[in-house]
This record gives structure tokens, sequence and C-alpha cells, in this order.
């Protein structure tokens, strides 16, 4: 078999160094790789420690009979992360700290809700706010109608 270039010969002590020489570059090589993994996954760690220590939401707190809007994921949508706020509910009994159980004032259906789904119903009067209808006409993608002018059947 030929081989390119020029033939040279080398003691056994010679290949012996060669070859040492390449297992210490290799070696100081992954020790380099290591150090800066080391780094990385400290980096890592401490921004999950950061993510944990981070204060969240402060969720609120209700009692029975408090009036409340609800948000129901599976009614309209099945994206878990679009939600809209359902109809006005009264808290019938605490399950846990997080977890209630309403009623529906419409429907007078019973559910068990998360806190982190329910947000105060503040009218007491049951006077329409700016910010409910702000909110109303945000989530739920309708229209706010003033006044009704006309109406007519159509079979």
């Amino acid at each position: 078999m030929a081989l390119p270039g020029q033939i040279m010969s080398a003691t056994l002590a010679e290949v012996e160094k060669g070859q040492r020489e390449n297992i210490d570059a290799a070696q100081l090589a992954l020790e380099e790789m290591h150090k800066q993994i080391s780094v990385v996954n400290a980096r890592k760690h401490d921004r999950s420690r950061q993510y944990d220590k981070k204060k969240g939401i402060q969720i609120a707190q209700f009692v029975v009979g408090d009036y409340v809007l609800y948000q129901n994921v599976w009614a309209h949508l099945r994206q878990k992360l679009r939600t809209k706020l359902c109809d006005p509910a009264v808290l019938t009994e605490v399950t846990s700290n997080w977890v209630y159980d309403v009623e529906i004032l419409l429907t007078h259906d019973l559910r068990l809700v998360h806190t982190s789904r329910l947000k105060f119903y503040a009218d007491c009067d049951l006077d329409v706010t700016s910010e409910l209808l702000a909110h109303i006409a945000h989530n739920s993608e309708g229209f706010i109608v003033e006044a009704m002018m006309d109406a007519r059947y159509v079979p």
C-alpha cells in the first residue's frame, strides 16, 4: 500500500513521545471543555433559582358569598392558555385554599374552580362599569349595542 508523502522512519521512543503529546493535548482540551460546561450549568442553575425566588401573582382570597366571574377553558376553546370570562357566579363552598365551588347564577350549575380562574365581580348593584365593559368586549370578541333602533323577524 502506497502512502502519499515522504516515508519517514521513527524509533519506538519517538512514536511514544508523539502519542503522549497528543494525549496531553486532548486531556487539556477536555479539561477546558468541562470548565466551560460547568460555568454554563452554574448559570442555568442560578437562573432557575432566581425563577423560583421570583415573586409571582398575588392570588386573591375569596369568601363564601362573593360574586365572581370565572374563566372556563373548555366551554369556548380547546387552547389551555386562552380563556374567556363566563357568566357571574357566587361562591358557595371552600374546597381548599385555592379551589372553590361556584354556582353559576344563570344556570344554577355547580362547578369546581381554581382561584387563579376567578375574578371579583365588583358590581353589587349590577351597574355595568367601563372596566367590565372593556374586559367583556376584549374577551368575548363581541360588540356593545347602545340602543336597538329597529328589529324585524326574518323566517
